[in-house]
Protein backbone atom coordinates (compact mmCIF):
# COMPACT_ATOMS: atom_id res chain seq x y z
CA UNK A 1 0.00 0.00 0.00
CA UNK A 2 2.91 2.29 1.03
CA UNK A 3 4.49 1.53 -2.80
CA UNK A 4 1.12 2.51 -3.97
CA UNK A 5 0.67 5.74 -2.53
CA UNK A 6 4.15 6.79 -3.99
CA UNK A 7 3.12 5.73 -7.28
CA UNK A 8 0.07 7.61 -6.88
CA UNK A 9 0.82 10.46 -5.54
CA UNK A 10 4.05 10.55 -8.32
CA UNK A 11 1.36 10.66 -11.09
CA UNK A 12 -0.84 12.82 -9.55
CA UNK A 13 2.01 15.20 -9.15
CA UNK A 14 3.12 15.42 -12.45
CA UNK A 15 -0.14 15.28 -13.81
CA UNK A 16 -1.43 18.38 -12.07
CA UNK A 17 2.39 20.03 -12.55
CA UNK A 18 1.85 19.44 -16.51
CA UNK A 19 -2.38 20.53 -17.32
CA UNK A 20 -2.80 23.40 -14.68
CA UNK A 21 -5.44 21.66 -13.14
CA UNK A 22 -7.91 24.73 -10.86
CA UNK A 23 -10.34 21.74 -9.66
CA UNK A 24 -9.82 18.36 -8.51
CA UNK A 25 -13.58 16.66 -7.53
CA UNK A 26 -12.60 13.79 -5.73
CA UNK A 27 -15.98 11.27 -5.07
CA UNK A 28 -15.88 9.88 -1.24
CA UNK A 29 -12.64 9.94 1.18
CA UNK A 30 -10.35 7.68 0.18
CA UNK A 31 -8.98 9.78 -2.64
CA UNK A 32 -8.38 13.00 -0.22
CA UNK A 33 -5.67 10.92 1.50
CA UNK A 34 -3.81 11.26 -2.04
CA UNK A 35 -5.24 14.90 -2.76
CA UNK A 36 -4.87 16.85 0.41
CA UNK A 37 -1.05 16.86 0.37
CA UNK A 38 -0.71 18.12 -3.33
CA UNK A 39 -2.23 21.08 -1.78
CA UNK A 40 0.93 22.06 -0.31
CA UNK A 41 2.70 22.22 -3.92
CA UNK A 42 -0.51 23.66 -5.87
CA UNK A 43 -2.73 26.13 -5.99
CA UNK A 44 -6.43 24.45 -6.83
CA UNK A 45 -9.70 23.49 -5.50
CA UNK A 46 -11.01 20.79 -4.10
CA UNK A 47 -15.06 19.46 -4.30
CA UNK A 48 -15.36 16.66 -1.99
CA UNK A 49 -18.38 14.91 -2.95
CA UNK A 50 -18.93 12.61 0.19
CA UNK A 51 -21.31 10.13 -0.93
CA UNK A 52 -21.59 9.17 2.95
CA UNK A 53 -20.15 9.53 6.12
CA UNK A 54 -17.69 6.96 5.71
CA UNK A 55 -15.84 6.50 8.81
CA UNK A 56 -19.64 5.97 10.58
CA UNK A 57 -20.39 3.61 7.79
CA UNK A 58 -17.78 1.32 9.23
CA UNK A 59 -19.04 1.47 12.69
CA UNK A 60 -22.80 1.17 11.70
CA UNK A 61 -22.65 -1.74 8.76
CA UNK A 62 -19.32 -3.10 9.93
CA UNK A 63 -19.59 -3.11 13.73
CA UNK A 64 -15.76 -1.78 13.94
CA UNK A 65 -14.74 -0.26 17.01
CA UNK A 66 -14.59 3.49 17.55
CA UNK A 67 -11.08 2.60 18.74
CA UNK A 68 -9.69 1.04 15.24
CA UNK A 69 -7.54 2.29 13.10
CA UNK A 70 -9.01 2.66 9.96
CA UNK A 71 -11.65 4.17 11.61
CA UNK A 72 -9.73 6.73 13.62
CA UNK A 73 -8.00 7.16 10.43
CA UNK A 74 -10.66 8.13 8.43
CA UNK A 75 -12.10 10.95 10.84
CA UNK A 76 -8.44 12.97 10.40
CA UNK A 77 -8.77 12.81 6.78
CA UNK A 78 -12.43 13.73 7.85
CA UNK A 79 -11.85 16.56 9.60
CA UNK A 80 -9.37 17.61 6.96
CA UNK A 81 -11.46 17.39 3.97
CA UNK A 82 -14.47 19.24 5.70
CA UNK A 83 -11.52 22.13 6.56
CA UNK A 84 -9.66 22.62 3.19
CA UNK A 85 -12.45 21.70 0.63
CA UNK A 86 -14.06 24.58 -1.33
CA UNK A 87 -17.24 22.80 -1.87
CA UNK A 88 -18.88 19.88 0.23
CA UNK A 89 -21.54 17.83 -2.44
CA UNK A 90 -24.06 15.89 0.01
CA UNK A 91 -26.51 13.31 -0.80
CA UNK A 92 -29.03 14.69 2.16
CA UNK A 93 -30.51 18.07 3.38
CA UNK A 94 -30.34 15.98 6.84
CA UNK A 95 -26.22 15.74 6.52
CA UNK A 96 -25.46 19.02 5.17
CA UNK A 97 -26.95 20.64 8.20
CA UNK A 98 -24.73 18.05 10.48
CA UNK A 99 -21.64 19.18 8.66
CA UNK A 100 -22.57 23.04 9.11
CA UNK A 101 -23.27 22.00 12.82
CA UNK A 102 -20.43 20.17 13.32
CA UNK A 103 -17.67 21.18 10.78
CA UNK A 104 -18.99 25.27 10.89
CA UNK A 105 -18.97 25.05 6.94
CA UNK A 106 -20.52 27.59 5.02
CA UNK A 107 -24.29 26.28 3.77
CA UNK A 108 -23.19 28.44 0.87
CA UNK A 109 -20.59 26.20 0.36
CA UNK A 110 -22.28 22.85 0.80
CA UNK A 111 -24.51 21.72 -2.05
CA UNK A 112 -27.60 18.90 -1.90
CA UNK A 113 -27.53 16.17 -4.96
CA UNK A 114 -29.29 13.12 -4.19
CA UNK A 115 -28.31 9.82 -5.98
CA UNK A 116 -29.88 10.35 -9.28
CA UNK A 117 -30.81 7.98 -12.57
CA UNK A 118 -30.60 8.38 -16.02
CA UNK A 119 -34.51 8.61 -16.74
CA UNK A 120 -33.90 7.78 -20.73
CA UNK A 121 -33.01 4.47 -19.55
CA UNK A 122 -35.46 3.67 -16.46
CA UNK A 123 -39.12 4.27 -18.19
CA UNK A 124 -42.57 2.57 -17.16
CA UNK A 125 -44.02 0.10 -18.81
CA UNK A 126 -47.83 -0.28 -19.56
CA UNK A 127 -48.18 -2.85 -16.95
CA UNK A 128 -50.87 -4.55 -14.33
CA UNK A 129 -49.81 -7.45 -12.08
CA UNK A 130 -52.42 -10.60 -11.70
CA UNK A 131 -51.16 -10.21 -7.85
CA UNK A 132 -49.81 -7.53 -5.62
CA UNK A 133 -46.01 -7.65 -6.54
CA UNK A 134 -43.53 -5.92 -4.00
CA UNK A 135 -40.03 -5.43 -5.86
CA UNK A 136 -37.12 -5.69 -3.60
CA UNK A 137 -33.24 -4.74 -4.96
CA UNK A 138 -29.80 -4.82 -3.64
CA UNK A 139 -28.31 -6.32 -0.05
CA UNK A 140 -30.42 -7.93 2.35
CA UNK A 141 -27.90 -6.78 5.08
CA UNK A 142 -25.11 -4.53 5.97
CA UNK A 143 -26.80 -0.94 5.59
CA UNK A 144 -30.30 -3.00 5.48
CA UNK A 145 -32.23 -4.73 7.83
CA UNK A 146 -34.66 -6.94 5.45
CA UNK A 147 -36.35 -9.41 8.11
CA UNK A 148 -38.96 -6.95 9.45
CA UNK A 149 -40.05 -7.04 5.87
CA UNK A 150 -40.86 -10.77 6.08
CA UNK A 151 -43.44 -10.26 9.10
CA UNK A 152 -45.15 -7.52 6.98
CA UNK A 153 -45.46 -9.90 3.97
CA UNK A 154 -46.59 -12.58 6.13
CA UNK A 155 -49.48 -10.49 7.56
CA UNK A 156 -50.31 -9.46 4.22
CA UNK A 157 -50.36 -13.14 2.98
CA UNK A 158 -52.73 -13.58 5.71
CA UNK A 159 -54.99 -11.36 3.58
CA UNK A 160 -54.56 -12.42 0.13
CA UNK A 161 -52.68 -15.34 -0.49
CA UNK A 162 -51.40 -14.89 -3.87
CA UNK A 163 -48.85 -11.81 -2.73
CA UNK A 164 -45.84 -11.75 -4.30
CA UNK A 165 -42.07 -10.57 -3.07
CA UNK A 166 -39.58 -10.31 -6.16
CA UNK A 167 -36.25 -10.16 -4.84
CA UNK A 168 -32.83 -9.58 -6.80
CA UNK A 169 -29.51 -9.24 -5.21
CA UNK A 170 -26.15 -11.03 -5.27
CA UNK A 171 -25.74 -12.16 -1.55
CA UNK A 172 -26.76 -15.09 -0.13
CA UNK A 173 -29.66 -16.83 -1.43
CA UNK A 174 -29.71 -20.02 1.06
CA UNK A 175 -29.45 -17.87 3.87
CA UNK A 176 -32.40 -15.72 2.31
CA UNK A 177 -34.35 -18.70 2.03
CA UNK A 178 -33.82 -19.79 5.08
CA UNK A 179 -35.11 -16.72 6.73
CA UNK A 180 -38.46 -17.54 4.89
CA UNK A 181 -39.00 -20.69 5.75
CA UNK A 182 -38.48 -19.18 9.87
CA UNK A 183 -41.24 -17.35 8.87
CA UNK A 184 -43.04 -19.73 7.61
CA UNK A 185 -43.80 -18.34 4.06
CA UNK A 186 -44.31 -20.67 1.04
CA UNK A 187 -42.12 -20.62 -2.44
CA UNK A 188 -44.73 -19.68 -4.15
CA UNK A 189 -45.13 -16.01 -3.01
CA UNK A 190 -41.31 -15.15 -3.52
CA UNK A 191 -38.91 -14.98 -5.57
CA UNK A 192 -34.76 -14.85 -5.31
CA UNK A 193 -32.60 -14.15 -8.45
CA UNK A 194 -28.97 -12.12 -9.35
CA UNK A 195 -29.27 -10.31 -11.99
CA UNK A 196 -26.52 -7.64 -13.27
CA UNK A 197 -27.51 -3.68 -13.24
CA UNK A 198 -28.07 -3.69 -16.59
CA UNK A 199 -30.70 -6.10 -16.02
CA UNK A 200 -32.79 -3.48 -13.88
CA UNK A 201 -34.09 -1.24 -16.27
CA UNK A 202 -36.32 -4.63 -17.77
CA UNK A 203 -37.42 -5.88 -13.82
CA UNK A 204 -38.12 -2.53 -12.13
CA UNK A 205 -41.06 -1.49 -14.21
CA UNK A 206 -42.99 -4.60 -13.21
CA UNK A 207 -43.11 -4.00 -9.48
CA UNK A 208 -46.41 -2.76 -8.48
CA UNK A 209 -43.89 -1.50 -4.82
CA UNK A 210 -40.36 -1.07 -4.27
CA UNK A 211 -39.88 -2.23 -0.79
CA UNK A 212 -37.27 -2.00 1.55
CA UNK A 213 -36.13 -1.18 5.18
CA UNK A 214 -32.43 0.97 6.14
CA UNK A 215 -31.47 0.35 9.52
CA UNK A 216 -31.44 3.28 11.69
CA UNK A 217 -28.24 4.94 13.04
CA UNK A 218 -25.88 8.08 12.44
CA UNK A 219 -24.25 7.18 8.97
CA UNK A 220 -27.79 6.62 7.35
CA UNK A 221 -28.50 10.01 7.95
CA UNK A 222 -26.18 11.14 4.71
CA UNK A 223 -27.44 8.44 2.43
CA UNK A 224 -29.92 8.29 -0.20
CA UNK A 225 -30.00 4.86 -2.25
CA UNK A 226 -29.99 4.33 -6.01
CA UNK A 227 -32.73 2.77 -5.91
CA UNK A 228 -35.29 5.13 -4.80
CA UNK A 229 -34.65 7.06 -7.90
CA UNK A 230 -34.71 3.94 -9.93
CA UNK A 231 -37.79 2.44 -8.77
CA UNK A 232 -39.42 6.77 -9.10
CA UNK A 233 -38.26 7.01 -12.60
CA UNK A 234 -39.98 3.87 -13.35
CA UNK A 235 -43.10 4.91 -12.02
CA UNK A 236 -43.32 2.40 -9.26
CA UNK A 237 -43.93 4.06 -5.93
CA UNK A 238 -41.69 2.66 -3.00
CA UNK A 239 -42.43 1.92 0.67
CA UNK A 240 -39.53 2.13 3.34
CA UNK A 241 -38.72 2.84 6.86
CA UNK A 242 -37.98 6.46 8.00
CA UNK A 243 -34.57 5.98 7.63
CA UNK A 244 -33.83 10.04 7.40
CA UNK A 245 -35.74 13.15 7.05
CA UNK A 246 -34.99 13.89 3.34
CA UNK A 247 -37.21 10.50 2.54
CA UNK A 248 -39.81 11.19 5.25
CA UNK A 249 -40.17 15.25 3.53
CA UNK A 250 -40.18 13.72 -0.26
CA UNK A 251 -42.97 10.66 0.69
CA UNK A 252 -44.88 12.98 3.06
CA UNK A 253 -45.14 15.74 1.12
CA UNK A 254 -45.43 14.01 -2.43
CA UNK A 255 -47.66 11.32 -3.85
CA UNK A 256 -45.14 8.37 -4.38
CA UNK A 257 -45.08 5.64 -1.55
CA UNK A 258 -45.90 4.82 1.93
CA UNK A 259 -43.71 5.48 5.17
CA UNK A 260 -43.96 1.99 7.46
CA UNK A 261 -42.22 1.00 10.09
CA UNK A 262 -41.69 -2.82 9.85
CA UNK A 263 -40.33 -2.96 13.26
CA UNK A 264 -43.36 -2.45 14.73
CA UNK A 265 -47.06 -4.05 14.59
CA UNK A 266 -48.75 -2.68 11.78
CA UNK A 267 -52.38 -1.16 12.67
CA UNK A 268 -55.11 -1.92 10.26
CA UNK A 269 -53.24 -4.29 7.96
CA UNK A 270 -56.28 -4.59 5.98
CA UNK A 271 -56.89 -1.41 5.26
CA UNK A 272 -53.46 -0.93 4.02
CA UNK A 273 -53.62 -3.77 1.89
CA UNK A 274 -56.82 -2.68 0.13
CA UNK A 275 -55.17 1.10 -0.54
CA UNK A 276 -52.12 -1.05 -1.78
CA UNK A 277 -54.27 -3.25 -3.76
CA UNK A 278 -56.07 0.30 -5.18
CA UNK A 279 -53.06 2.23 -5.62
CA UNK A 280 -51.17 -0.45 -7.71
CA UNK A 281 -53.91 0.51 -10.60
CA UNK A 282 -53.88 3.68 -10.32
CA UNK A 283 -52.46 5.84 -13.04
CA UNK A 284 -51.96 9.32 -11.21
CA UNK A 285 -49.37 7.62 -9.10
CA UNK A 286 -47.03 6.44 -11.13
CA UNK A 287 -47.25 9.56 -13.51
CA UNK A 288 -46.43 11.43 -10.09
CA UNK A 289 -43.61 9.12 -8.88
CA UNK A 290 -41.89 9.83 -12.46
CA UNK A 291 -42.02 13.34 -12.29
CA UNK A 292 -41.08 13.71 -8.98
CA UNK A 293 -38.14 12.00 -9.86
CA UNK A 294 -37.42 13.75 -13.52
CA UNK A 295 -37.86 17.01 -11.38
CA UNK A 296 -35.61 15.77 -8.50
CA UNK A 297 -33.87 13.37 -8.70
CA UNK A 298 -32.64 13.03 -12.69
CA UNK A 299 -29.07 12.97 -14.02
CA UNK A 300 -29.65 16.13 -15.56
CA UNK A 301 -31.11 17.90 -12.99
CA UNK A 302 -27.85 16.60 -11.33
CA UNK A 303 -25.43 17.76 -14.36
CA UNK A 304 -27.30 21.48 -13.48
CA UNK A 305 -25.99 21.51 -10.59
CA UNK A 306 -22.61 20.05 -10.87
CA UNK A 307 -22.20 22.66 -13.84
CA UNK A 308 -23.14 25.94 -11.07
CA UNK A 309 -20.53 24.51 -8.80
CA UNK A 310 -17.64 24.11 -11.69
CA UNK A 311 -18.48 27.46 -12.93
CA UNK A 312 -17.75 29.01 -9.23
CA UNK A 313 -14.06 28.06 -9.74
CA UNK A 314 -13.53 28.16 -13.37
Amino acid sequence: KIINYIHLFKYLFFKLKKNKIKIVHIRSYLPGFYILPLKLFFKFNIIFDIRGFLPEEKIDRLNISHFNYKYMILKVIEKLLFSFSDEIVTLTTQSKNIIKSNYTKSLNNITVIPTCVDTGKFKPVKNINKKLTFGYIGNVYGAYNFYPILNFLKKIIEIDKNVFLDIYTNQNKELINKSFLKNEILEKNYNISSVSRDDLVNIIPYFDFGIFNLKINYSIKASFPTKIAEYLSCGIPIICNNFNEDIENFISNNNIGYILDFEKEIKDIRELYLNLNKLRKNEVIKKDCRSFCINHLSIEKACIEYEKIYKNYL
